[in-house]
């Protein structure tokens, strides 16, 4: 598995069949590293590369930037609000991850969903997007927006290539018809209390890896 700043086209896109079940986990695991050393996550080994900090705005008008969170565990994904499939995923496994952390770690751990579609995902649609998915009770959630150039910035710090589509919709009512789609790279970096990058899981790992 390869670090998707590293080039290539198949480096930058990962496969979208799986489940997202080493997310949830690594969070878990990473909740644990952030007092000890002892654990061991499974992914792509990001060797404590220092994340690129940033700053954006969440879905409900707070500026956030990655270093506010110093000294709690990250998971920071990248999504767009009327994404079919593998956003839903994502957006499912960080409600695992919250779920399944013990009751006292569960104020520590952030999870951030950064946009890949400025276009569309508005404030009122990122909100949509956080209550669909029953985030809005996440203490830790945010989801991220700002104009093309702020994300652009932050796509090009984190390898994710962002690419507007227009798919193919077919319905029983009104036929088929056209509906622009963002392709992007399906990514979670999972970032340490010191904000360091120390895996980066991908849609088509084995949950196994992880839960083993």
């Amino acid at each position: 598995m390869d670090d998707p700043r590293s080039g290539g086209v198949a480096a930058a896109r990962f496969g979208r069949r799986s489940l997202l079940g080493t997310a949830a986990m690594g969070m878990l695991l990473l909740a644990g590293c952030s007092r000890s050393n002892t654990k061991k996550l499974v992914g792509t080994d990001l060797k404590k590369t220092p994340a690129p900090d940033f700053a954006l705005t969440d879905h409900v008008g707070n500026h956030v930037s990655l270093s506010d969170f110093s000294g709690r565990p990250v998971a920071l994904s990248f999504i767009f609000t009327n994404c079919p499939d593998i956003c839903p995923l994502i957006a499912s496994q960080m409600r695992t991850a919250y779920d399944l952390l013990p009751e006292k770690m569960r104020d520590e751990a952030v999870f951030l969903g950064v946009s890949v579609d400025p276009e569309r995902d508005t404030p009122d649609a990122m909100q949509e997007f956080t209550a669909r998915f029953a985030l809005d009770d996440v203490p830790g959630w945010h989801a991220l927006w700002g104009s093309r150039d702020e994300l652009e910035a932050v796509w090009r710090s984190y390898g994710i290539e962002a690419t507007e589509i227009e798919d193919e919709v077919n319905s029983h009512i009104n036929g088929s018809a056209s509906v622009a789609r963002v392709r992007h790279t399906d990514a979670i970096y999972l970032i340490d209390g010191d904000g360091n990058e120390r895996v980066l899981m991908r849609a088509n790992d084995d949950p196994q890896d992880l839960a083993s």
